[in-house]
């Protein structure tokens, strides 16, 4: 029994899409009812109410969907101090678009191209989002895509096909409007898209249709490793994505995030969770536990 263990787990913001939304909280509550099972004592707050709490307490395990930006120091600040985050922050910081694009940049993974637009989104200049949008379709080709640059699953208007002038400054309009300050532009890749599931170190993987959520019936051997490793680069432990698979039978990887959904194979996903989680915490435990025996500074 792990009693004297106190975790934190930190929810998601409630996001514009209550599906969604419905979905996130499903799969987090049971993560937290397993870990109370098994021993753990565990303390749920939203990620809105995290400064307040910190106000107050100091906690050495956090599971967190958190994924806001003005959590970044505050998370940062506690890994700083030798609490152990799933997924850490500085991982969840990584599958911020703009973030992502320059982490995998140098990386082999094919990963579709993208390109940063931050500036874009600030300048209101039609000039300049005249020349843009002529780059961006010479460089990537029409259509294309723009997307938020930073959390998922915040608004649906987040990813947008464009396929002409107007689409894209009415775009980007709209990311001011609603105070995004970041984006990408991405190519459109032609193919099945396919979104996935997984806990690292091969523990869980599933994959399905992205219009049809049928699982799908192909071997996934490869799109596994390559997804493990782009998750090993981006330091998650949990975390899901969506990839094209060409006509040719190619991957091009076009979205990460971290601790996704997981949709309708929650059940089966989730005790693979916490036991990921579990191990992830006993072996900091054990490691403090060495240190204090050596007598070393922890």
């Amino acid at each position: 029994m792990r009693k004297e263990q106190n975790i934190l787990a930190i929810s998601r913001r409630t996001q514009h899409d209550q599906k969604h939304v419905s979905n996130d909280a499903k799969m987090f509550e049971m993560v937290v009812l397993q870990l109370g099972k098994i021993g753990y004592a565990v303390k749920q707050i939203d990620e809105d109410a995290l400064a307040e709490y910190l106000d107050s307490s100091r906690p050495g395990r956090i599971v967190s969907m958190a994924q806001r930006p003005e959590n970044t120091a505050l998370l940062a600040q506690l890994e700083a101090e030798g609490c152990v985050i799933i997924n850490s922050f500085y991982s969840v910081m990584n599958t911020y678009r703009v973030f992502m694009a320059l982490r995998l940049a140098d990386q082999p993974f094919p990963f579709a191209r993208s390109k940063i637009l931050s500036s874009l989104v600030e300048e209101e200049l039609e000039n300049f989002e005249e020349e843009a949008y002529t780059m961006v379709a010479k460089t990537l080709g029409e259509p294309f895509y723009i997307k938020r640059g930073d959390i998922h699953a915040a608004h649906p208007n987040d990813v947008v096909c464009i396929a002409s002038r107007e689409n894209f400054a009415n775009a980007l309009e709209d990311f001011r409007e609603r105070g995004v300050r970041a984006a990408i532009v991405q190519e459109h890749c032609e193919g099945t898209v396919v979104k996935f599931y997984a806990v690292s170190g091969k523990k869980f993987f599933h994959a399905q249709n992205f219009e049809t959520g049928i699982t799908v019936e192909f071997d996934t051997t490869a799109l596994e490793e390559q997804a493990e490793r782009i998750a090993g680069v981006l330091g998650l432990t949990i975390y899901g994505g969506d990839v094209v698979i060409t006509p040719e039978g190619d991957l091009l990887f076009i979205d990460f995030n971290a601790w996704p959904s997981f949709g309708s194979v929650r059940d089966k996903a989730v005790p693979v969770m916490v036991k990921a989680i579990v191990e992830v915490f006993d072996e900091e435990r054990m490691t403090v536990d060495t240190l204090s025996d050596t007598g070393e500074t922890i």
